[in-house]
C-alpha cells in the first residue's frame, strides 16, 4: 500500500504502519546474485520495529548443526513531510539504528512477533551473538554469548572462537557496510515505487540515516 504524502506531517514507528509503508518486503542486494530478502512478515525474516532478514545458514568446523546467520536492524521510525511549497519537495526519512548481523543455533527457534525478534534456549537464555562494523564476532562483549553458543552447537570452548571466526569470515564490516548501502538503495526503491499519489512518485526525497 505504501505511503501517502498529505498535508500534515507523519511518523511511523508502529509495526503495522512500517510493514504498510514497506508492503512488498525489501530486496537488498549486496552483489551478483547475492541478495538479502526481509519479508514482511513469516517465521523466517519480518518487517517491522525490529527487521530481520531471512537467515542464511552456515557450517561450523566440528559442530553438530550449522548457524543461522541474519541481518538484524531496527527501524526508527520513517518520517514524512507535509506538502512543502513548491518548488521545494517533500521529503522521507528513514531512521534506522543497530545494523548488524547476528548468528545463532539452526534448531532454536526463531521467535518472531510484530514488535519483536528472540530466540531462547529452554532454559530461557538467549543464544547467540553479534558483529556491527567495527567489532569483531568474538568481542570481549560477546563473551558469555560465545560460550553459551559453543555449547548449543557441541564445540569445546576453547577451539570455538577460531571455529566460529572461520565461519563467520564472510560476514565482516565490509560485508555490512555493503549491507547497509544496499539497504539504502532498495528502501529508497521500495518508498518510492508505492508512493502516493502516483504523481509523487520521483519528486520526493528519500533519505535513509543510521545510528
Amino acid at each position: 500500500m505504501g505511503i501517502t504524502i498529505s498535508d500534515a506531517s507523519q511518523q511511523i514507528n508502529a509495526g503495522a504502519g512500517i510493514r504498510t509503508a514497506l508492503d512488498d518486503g525489501l530486496y537488498v542486494r549486496v552483489g551478483p546474485g547475492d541478495t538479502w530478502i526481509f519479508p514482511v512478515r513469516g517465521a523466517d525474516g519480518v518487517i517491522g520495529p525490529t527487521t530481520v532478514s531471512r537467515l542464511r545458514a552456515v557450517n561450523v568446523e566440528g559442530a553438530n548443526q550449522a548457524l543461522a546467520v541474519h541481518v538484524t536492524l531496527k527501524i526508527q521510525q520513517l518520517f514524512v513531510s507535509s506538502l512543502p511549497v513548491p518548488p521545494k519537495k517533500p521529503t522521507i526519512r528513514v531512521e534506522i539504528k543497530n545494523l548488524h548481523f547476528t548468528a545463532r543455533p539452526m534448531d532454536l527457534q526463531l521467535q518472531i512477533g510484530e514488535e519483536n525478534a528472540v530466540a531462547c534456549t529452554p532454559s530461557g537464555r538467549e543464544v547467540s551473538i553479534h558483529r556491527g562494523v567495527n567489532n569483531a564476532w568474538t568481542h570481549v562483549g560477546n563473551a558469555g554469548r560465545l560460550r553459551d553458543l559453543a555449547n548449543a552447537i557441541n564445540v569445546p570452548e576453547i577451539g570455538a572462537k577460531l571455529a566460529l571466526n572461520n565461519a563467520l569470515r564472510p560476514f565482516d564490516g565490509a560485508a555490512l557496510v555493503a549491507v547497509r548501502n544496499g539497504l539504502t538503495a532498495s528502501l529508497q526503491n521500495e518508498i518510492n515505487d508505492n508512493l502516493l499519489p502516483r504523481d509523487s512518485r520521483g519528486e520526493v526525497l528519500i533519505e535513509v540515516t543510521f545510528g
